[in-house]
């Protein structure tokens, strides 16, 4: 049992995103097909299919801000390797934080929640 499993943190372990899916099971989806996005899909085997399409390794479209990184679940894409679930405004160029939402450097994220710039404005 993990110290974040027991009060007051969350009552469920979310190492692979059980919590975000939950409620979104349905973009659960390996296919864009589905009209969701892929998701539980190995990154490097992605990359090396599409090699024209994809970085061989994410890039952050703002090296300099660490919490605009793009995070791989052993190696895998899912829910919040773009997504967070709390102070994120879908900018790279604010630091994302309880901090930066107290002190009103967020931006409007119009509910996606993104790591980053949608849809990788820059990298």
């Amino acid at each position: 049992s993990s110290a974040f499993n027991s009060a007051p943190f969350l009552r469920s372990l979310n190492e692979r995103d059980e919590m975000c899916l939950d409620c979104h099971r349905q973009r659960n989806s390996t296919s864009h097909l589905s009209g969701s996005h892929p998701v539980t899909v190995s990154y490097s085997g992605a990359a090396s299919a599409r090699p024209a399409a994809f970085y061989s390794e994410p890039v952050n479209s703002n090296p300099g801000n660490p919490t605009s990184a793009l995070k791989l679940v052993g190696g895998e894409v899912l829910c919040s390797t773009c997504h967070r679930v709390h102070f994120a405004d879908s900018a790279s160029a604010t630091y994302d934080s309880a901090t930066s939402a107290r002190q009103g450097h967020l931006t409007p994220s119009g509910g996606k929640l993104l790591r980053t710039d949608l849809r990788g404005a820059s990298a």
